[in-house]
């Protein structure tokens, strides 16, 4: 695996830092999530995801299946990570993988000329820090926003509930559980919105897939479960005596 992570000194201070296993699975992750958008066996795993399983990280780590289970649970308690796990393998998502890895940060030009020592790179960064109108500043202010924006979604009692419930057709609880979803997906991306319109069309859209989609696996589901149930459940199709 190619390439390399950054590493802020903050990171002493993490709440799970005196946690060793948690902090290797958690620097483990952050070490194999995709740096971008790729697809695997038809479906897309975008930036700060990737699929793994408790055996593969278990091997991987030198740690054992119930201390890797232990680990991610903790570590999606505090919110660092989501995960949604299949009898085959398991997606993992890293919460806020900006904030850990932001993109264009690994070259830093001026006057074209590269930046080669350490002091001229901190004299760089704190002329950007100070300048309040640059990229990184604005991405600052976005992201604060989106704050905002996800809040307000997840704020109980509002006509926009009321009329997202009614656009896409489901429960206030299926919305709360869609809403957190939506929120991952998007700090995982790196996806942010310009105006509360934004952000509420987006999540709308968005909706409407999931929604499409769980129905979809529902029909599939319970048409499959009919025609198990009108051949009487499986049966062998060898000779083995399964009595025993």
């Amino acid at each position: 695996m190619a390439g390399y992570i950054k590493l802020y000194r903050k990171f002493a201070e993490w709440e799970w830092y005196q946690d060793a296993n948690v902090t290797r699975v958690f620097l483990h992750l952050l070490l194999s999530a995709n740096y971008e958008d790729k697809r695997w066996r038809g479906q897309l795993i975008k930036r700060g995801q990737f699929v793994t399983s408790l055996e593969h990280l278990s091997n991987g780590l030198g740690l054992s299946i119930q201390q890797i289970r232990t680990a991610l649970e903790k570590l999606e308690g505090t919110g660092e990570i989501a995960k949604q796990s299949t009898n085959q393998y398991t997606l993992i998502t890293i919460c806020k993988f900006d904030c850990y890895q932001a993109e264009g940060e690994a070259e830093q030009q001026t006057d074209n000329n590269q930046i080669t020592t350490t002091k001229e790179y901190k004299e760089y960064k704190e002329r950007e820090e100070d300048n309040p109108h640059t990229y990184a500043h604005a991405c600052v202010r976005v992201r604060e926003e989106d704050e905002r924006f996800y809040a307000e979604m997840k704020r109980g009692g509002t006509q926009w509930q009321e009329d997202a419930c009614r656009t896409l057709k489901i429960t206030l609880p299926e919305l709360a559980d869609l809403v957190c979803q939506f929120e991952v997906e998007c700090r995982a991306k790196g996806t942010t919105h310009i105006s509360w319109k934004d952000a509420s069309s987006h999540f709308i859209d968005w909706g409407r897939r999931q929604v499409q989609s769980r129905q979809k696996q529902q029909y599939y589901g319970s048409r499959n479960k009919e025609n198990i149930d009108k051949r009487g459940g499986f049966e062998p199709t060898d000779n083995t005596d399964y009595s025993a």
